[in-house]
Formats: structure tokens, C-alpha cells, sequence
């Protein structure tokens, strides 16, 4: 494949569109380059490539036409290519994805939108969730649902087709993997716009609120533009006592009141309250589960120390 004129026109045509096509031995796809600011493209007719209208908006055609000195018709060669700034952690060690927003909620993926896209969102930091653990593909320059490592963060796309269509606040969701620039994510150090995309446009929170959905949106050092990679998990420490060993919980401050489970608040759930010791009373007795690291009701086998239903990693619940 050669650029060339378009089938149907001619060396004396005033002007013709620019096309890539098959090589033959036709004249108009012997192309010469000059030097110079201008007029530096042009075929063997003496016709210049050339911007149509000297327009420079995105996906404007490009033509021969008659060399007229115009900054359309000067072009530079750049044999750059992509640059990818190294990612600061190796392919395949999975991550956290954890917002600078006070609070460092994580990164994580929730309900489904069209065409197996979903929605991207901040939790509360819990690693035990599989879904805010992420890898980077360093093939493919993307990064990948470590639950799912077929699923790539991406921008949304459904919406717009075209693999190279980038818009500004469009949502940031996961998907199948397509193999599309739009699924490429760079990383940059600093404290903010650390991860973007090929169009500039930087992974944004726009509020710290739990189940806020993350956007892509022009990079503008916008505090929810600061992201953070981190590998911590929860460390499992041992407990002091043996499996189905009977204990109480006991509190350090004056009169050692013990740990106890009182009223049904509903949704099979009691709180939790601290009484005056009294081994008689069965409900402060409790027992370790090691295989589930939970601490059980000694008389309720199957109830657990928990938070309370719907709050999640609040704090102060």
C-alpha cells in the first residue's frame, strides 16, 4: 500500500483526494519531499499534499492541490512513536487503586452497563474485596481486573464506536478486552493526574462520597485526579486463644465491663454493648473461628462480630 491520488483522476486534474492504496508503476504514486516549512509534500504533477480548505479540525480530508504556501501543506516527519512511562509496578503483582481524597477510598467495579461494560466506582478501602485488586498487562499497556484478567479499565465506548473517539466525562468502566488504544492507561508520578489515557484525559474523582463513579475528564490537577498504587493487604495475626475455646471480651478501662450481644435491631443483627462482668451471663461469652478469622457468639454459633448491615467500612458505625 502506497499514498497515492484517487482512482478516476488524472495529472491534469485541478486537484484530487489523497488515499492510500495498492503500489502500481502509475506516476501519481511517486511521492517527493522537500525541505522547508511549506510544500513539503508533492506528487510528480508538482501538486502539493494539503489540508482541504487549510482546515485543521480532527478528520479533515487531506487532497493534492495546486502548492500554494499555506501551513497546510507543511508536514513534519516524528518517528517518536507511543511513549510509555514505566508503570511502578511489575506485570501481573496485583494493586489497590486508592484515591488521595482524604479517607483513600479504593478503586473498585459495581453493576453492569451495556455490552458486558460496568461501572467503576470508590469504595471503602477493603482489601478482603476482590473486586479493588487490579494487574498491569505491560503487552497491552493496559490494566487488568486481577478477579477478571480478561477485563481491561477503559473508557466508556458503547456509547461512541469509534475505537479512537474520546470524549470528555465520559464514565470510566471495565470491560472485555478489544485490543483498542482507548483501553491503553499511563501512569504518571506525581501527586496528581497519575493515570490518564492517550486523549489527556485523566481518571477523575469529583467527589469523596462512597459509590461516587469515576469519570475521564480533561487532566486539570483536580485534587480527585490523585491516585495512589498500593500492594498492603491485611496482615492475619494469631489469636490468643485456640479454636471453640470459650472467652469473654473484656475492656481495658476501670471496671473491665465485658463485651456483650443485647437487643435485636433487626435483619437478623443484635448490637453490641459493654455490661458489668458476670461470667453467668451467656452472652458474653464468645468463641475464634480461625478457618473464617471471626469471632462467634459462643450460644449463636452461626452470628459473628460484624459491622452493622449497609454501612460497609464506615467509620464510627
Amino acid at each position: 500500500m502506497a499514498i497515492g491520488t484517487q482512482d478516476g483522476y488524472t495529472i491534469h486534474s485541478s486537484w484530487s483526494y489523497a488515499v492510500l492504496k495498492p503500489w502500481t508503476e502509475n506516476v501519481l504514486m511517486k511521492v517527493r519531499w522537500f525541505s522547508g516549512n511549506y510544500q513539503n509534500i508533492r506528487d510528480a504533477s508538482g501538486k502539493c499534499l494539503y489540508t482541504d480548505s487549510n482546515n485543521k479540525h480532527q478528520h479533515n480530508h487531506v487532497i493534492w492541490h495546486k502548492c500554494l504556501n499555506q501551513d497546510g501543506q507543511g508536514w513534519y516527519y516524528d518517528t517518536t512513536g507511543t511513549q510509555y512511562p514505566k508503570f511502578p509496578i511489575k506485570e501481573g503483582v496485583k494493586f489497590q487503586i486508592k484515591s488521595k481524597y482524604e479517607g483513600h477510598r479504593a478503586l473498585s467495579y459495581f453493576e453492569a452497563l451495556d455490552h458486558q461494560e460496568h461501572y467503576v466506582r470508590v469504595q471503602d478501602n477493603n482489601p478482603y474485596d476482590k473486586k479493588q485488586w487490579w494487574v498491569y498487562d505491560g503487552r497491552t499497556h493496559t490494566i487488568r481486573c486481577h478477579k477478571q484478567r480478561t477485563w481491561a479499565l477503559r473508557i466508556r465506548m458503547h456509547a461512541f464506536p469509534d475505537p479512537n473517539d474520546f470524549r470528555n466525562g465520559q464514565y470510566a468502566v471495565v470491560s472485555p478486552y478489544r485490543g483498542q488504544v482507548r483501553e491503553e492507561m499511563l501512569w504518571h508520578e506525581g501527586q496528581r493526574q497519575n493515570l490518564r489515557n492517550h486523549a489527556k484525559l485523566c481518571l477523575h474523582l469529583s467527589q469523596n462520597h462512597i459509590s461516587t463513579p469515576v469519570l475521564f475528564y480533561t487532566c486539570d490537577n483536580h485534587q480527585g485526579q490523585g491516585w495512589s498504587l498500593d500492594q498492603m493487604k491485611w496482615t492475619k495475626t494469631k489469636y490468643p486463644v485456640a479454636d471453640n475455646v470459650r472467652f469473654q471480651i473484656r475492656s481495658q478501662m476501670a471496671g473491665g465491663r465485658g463485651l456483650t450481644w443485647w437487643t435485636h435491631i433487626g435483619g437478623e443483627q443484635y448490637d453490641l454493648r459493654i455490661l458489668d462482668h458476670n461470667p453467668a451471663e451467656a452472652q458474653a461469652w464468645w468463641v475464634i473461628d480461625s478457618r473464617t478469622r471471626s469471632v462467634r457468639a459462643d450460644t449463636k454459633r452461626d452470628f459473628a462480630i460484624s459491622t452493622q448491615r449497609g454501612q460497609l467500612f464506615n467509620v464510627g458505625v
